[in-house]
């Protein structure tokens, strides 16, 4: 597998195999984050009424509201 990064410029050599593997590690980790904190998001979100997306239910609509 290889890591292409369009916004990180890094070689093939050494020390670049470890940054590469380094920003793996932490992008991992962030997206394990993430993870963690979207269902309390979404459930939170349902809590105060609002819908969390896909299709509404048979026989609903999504109404606009204005407000976040």
């Amino acid at each position: 597998m290889r890591l292409i990064s369009v916004t990180q410029e890094l070689g093939d050599d050494p020390m670049s195999n470890m940054i590469r593997q380094i920003m793996t590690l932490l992008d991992e980790c962030q997206s394990k984050e993430n993870a963690k904190h979207t269902p309390r998001g979404t459930t939170e979100n349902a809590r105060q009424g609002f819908w969390n997306g896909s299709r509404p239910p048979i026989g609903y609509r999504i109404a606009e509201t204005g407000e976040r």
